[in-house]
């Protein structure tokens, strides 16, 4: 891709069909690396920063049910893995 816009309208896409239950690729994490890795120079984890922040800006999650589908034992991967803007909060007003 030439450019992280381009990638991250791919996956924007893809990620607003999904349901909060549903995994984001069904495929194991080693297809997923060799995938990305090979063909378009992404390490996959970035997919994961994509998913949290997906599912606690569109579809609102609390914080424990974050913590619940990624699998955490506490919340303070939280802050690190959703990468949220002012405007995001401001919605919520």
């Amino acid at each position: 891709f030439d450019t992280n816009l381009e990638w991250i309208k791919i996956i924007g896409s893809y990620t607003n069909q999904l349901t909060p239950e549903q995994i984001l690729f069904p495929f194991s994490k080693i297809r997923a690396y060799k995938i990305l890795e090979k063909n378009y120079g992404i390490n996959p984890h970035y997919l994961r920063h994509v998913r949290i922040t997906h599912l606690v800006r569109d579809y609102e999650l609390h914080p424990e049910e974050i913590k619940t589908i990624a699998g955490w034992s506490n919340l303070l991967p939280l802050e690190n893995y959703s990468h949220l803007k002012a405007k995001d909060a401001a919605r919520k007003l």
